[in-house]
């Protein structure tokens, strides 16, 4: 019935494909993620958590996943695109959840630069 619940609700924005499966404890969201497809996931997060009975959760992880496809958006997607594919996976635990948000882009983006300090090579 829990599933029923979530498979029903809108698309999570118009004109973006996305695909959501839940089961007992899970919920993956495969999404070609838009700027305004962000509340969107947001909400599905969030009606997860309120079937799951885990309300007090709702502001930490809302927050977190927010915050994680913005960054998606803002560097894992090229100059030219409009979306990128994420993957969000909300599996809920004894402890409460856990969130994975992972895009296909493989490496870093061309505007961070990592240097190595002395003490990361070893002679420091």
């Amino acid at each position: 019935m829990q599933a029923d619940l979530l498979v029903a609700q809108q698309p999570i924005t118009e004109g973006t494909s996305s695909a959501v499966r839940t089961r007992a404890g899970a919920c993956e969201i495969d999404i070609a993620l838009t700027a305004a497809a962000v509340s969107g996931v947001r909400d599905l997060v969030r009606a997860c958590l309120r079937l799951w009975g885990l309300t007090e959760l709702d502001w930490r992880v809302t927050l977190a996943v927010s915050e994680l496809l913005t960054n998606v958006f803002e560097h894992a997607r090229k100059e030219h695109e409009s979306s990128v594919p994420v993957k969000v996976v909300l599996t809920r635990s004894p402890d409460g959840v856990f969130l994975c948000v992972s895009d296909d882009r493989h490496g870093l983006p061309a505007s961070l630069s990592w240097r190595c300090r002395p003490c990361c090579t070893g002679s420091g």
